[in-house]
């Protein structure tokens, strides 16, 4: 993997760092929104549990495939 990270442009790792940064911000977005929803709903807290876990899955298969989608495999 370091390797990879030799071999790129410094100007692709910086559009590679905004773009992680833009993602981060929208996943902290949507994470205030889901707490914030359940608590204005009255959700118990073991749902609100289930909920917040389900989401961190999600970002982390979306971030894994947005920056692991376009590696070719060997």
């Amino acid at each position: 993997m370091t390797i990879l990270f030799l071999a790129a442009s410094p100007m692709a790792l910086l559009t590679l760092l905004i773009y992680l940064i833009v993602f981060l911000v929208i996943a902290g977005l949507l994470f205030w929104a889901v707490r914030a929803l359940c608590g204005a709903f009255g959700i118990p807290q073991p749902i609100q549990t289930v909920i917040t876990v389900v989401l961190v899955v999600i970002c982390v298969v979306a971030l894994l495939y947005f920056l692991l989608g376009n590696m070719p495999l060997h």
